[in-house]
């Protein structure tokens, strides 16, 4: 389900089977906690 899209429609934040994801024209749909995962490693 999206929760929100942005003006131009380029991202859309939404869940879908009990996780947050986020939905990027250049980059499809990742998990919230893929992204997290990723921003953790790189830190």
């Amino acid at each position: 389900m999206a929760w929100a899209v942005s003006g131009d429609g380029n991202v859309v934040v939404g869940t879908s089977n009990n996780e947050g994801f986020i939905w990027t024209s250049g980059g499809g749909m990742v998990g919230l906690n893929k992204v997290y995962e990723l921003h953790h490693y790189n830190s």
